[in-house]
């Protein structure tokens, strides 16, 4: 790596560059993408506006809405 190109400490970053390549990855679904991330749109507006948000129910409710565009291929 070039060493002239870097502008951020190292150090810093190695939990980062140490863990990343350990972690599952769950790729973006085949279809209906957009609207399974509209349907999580909901879920962060409530996450940051209401602080008594339900969130495991929220995700829930998304998850299924989801799904189902999912399967429809919407």
């Amino acid at each position: 790596m070039d060493q002239a190109v870097i502008n951020v400490p190292l150090n810093q970053l190695a939990p980062f560059n140490d863990g990343i390549f350990k972690e599952q990855v769950i790729p973006e679904p085949e279809a209906s993408t957009q609207a399974v991330y509209g349907d999580l749109d909901s879920v962060v507006e409530a996450v940051l506006t209401d602080p008594n948000a339900n969130i495991p129910s929220l995700l829930q409710q998304a998850n299924v809405a989801g799904q189902a565009s999912i399967s429809s291929g919407a």
